[in-house]
């Protein structure tokens, strides 16, 4: 198995997954445009025509959420220092505008594109899936610690390149948040936590942006990690009672809506609705 910094500096993007280059005249910024392959070349079939296998995401044809968890909890039956590996998120910034400016045939030629470009930033050991409705994950074996940041580096070149959708060339970005797998990770949803936290970082830095989970960067997680710790200790135990109690309107006294009052034995927590 390759170690992952020397698939990171060998690896070029190209056409090997069926993602083709073409000049655009009109697009004074780039001379090179990606679109989606046409099905007649022999390449991956177009986005209407994927995802006929059980457990794939129709449009993408990559495998789903449910591919990713299952993979996770087999790698986590490997002590974390024999099987290290890495979990990227991506998420393709501005989708929703493409959405509404362009139309969702646009959208979906955006999403189709983007997962032909990270498959060429696979391994055969990767594993990517279309983790949710505009985000793409990967899990990443073999990374170490001093490679996540290239990893993410690598994901958004692969994806930044201009593509015609359809008559409008644009230019996507994406935010990647990365986590590596940690002794405190022993369940995937925890990893997957962690990853998304990473991401929400990225997010906030300005989008178009990686970053690399760190634990002591962000004084909450541990904080936030024994609170969902003593929450589900407490679900498990049947610790919470619920109480409602009604919101009425003064002009008619119709009920509005209810208080939800969340209350343990050792406390009080009040939530509304």
């Amino acid at each position: 198995m390759k170690p992952w910094h020397e698939v990171v500096a060998s690896l070029e993007v190209d056409a090997r997954r069926g993602t083709f280059p073409r000049a655009v005249s009109d697009v004074a910024a780039a001379s090179v445009v990606w679109t989606d392959p046409s099905p007649a070349a022999g390449a991956e079939s177009a986005p209407e025509n994927v995802g006929d296998c059980a457990g794939r995401d129709p449009l993408t044809g990559l495998l789903c959420r449910a591919a990713l968890v299952r993979t996770l909890q087999m790698a986590l039956e490997t002590p974390a220092e024999a099987a290290p590996f890495a979990v990227a998120l991506i998420d393709i910034d501005g989708f929703r505008a493409t959405n509404q400016g362009l139309g969702y045939s646009a959208g979906d030629r955006l999403l189709h594109a983007a997962a032909r470009r990270l498959e060429t930033c696979l391994r055969r050991e990767d594993t990517l899936v279309r983790f949710g409705s505009d985000e793409f994950a990967i899990l990443l074996t073999d990374v170490q610690p001093a490679d996540a940041a290239r990893v993410g580096e690598r994901l958004q070149s692969a994806l930044g390149a201009p593509i015609d959708l359809g008559g409008t060339v644009v230019c996507p970005q994406a935010s990647v948040g990365i986590v590596m797998r940690g002794v405190q990770h022993t369940r995937p949803e925890e990893i997957l936590r962690d990853a998304e936290r990473a991401l929400g970082r990225a997010r906030a830095a300005g989008k178009g942006r990686s970053e690399v989970f760190d634990p002591r960067a962000d004084p909450r997680a541990a904080t936030l990690s024994q609170l969902e710790a003593a929450l589900r200790r407490a679900i498990d135990s049947e610790d919470f009672r619920t109480h409602y109690e009604p919101m009425v309107s003064v002009k008619g006294g119709q009920v509005t809506g209810f208080e939800i009052l969340l209350w343990r034995r050792s406390g009080g927590l009040r939530a509304r609705r």
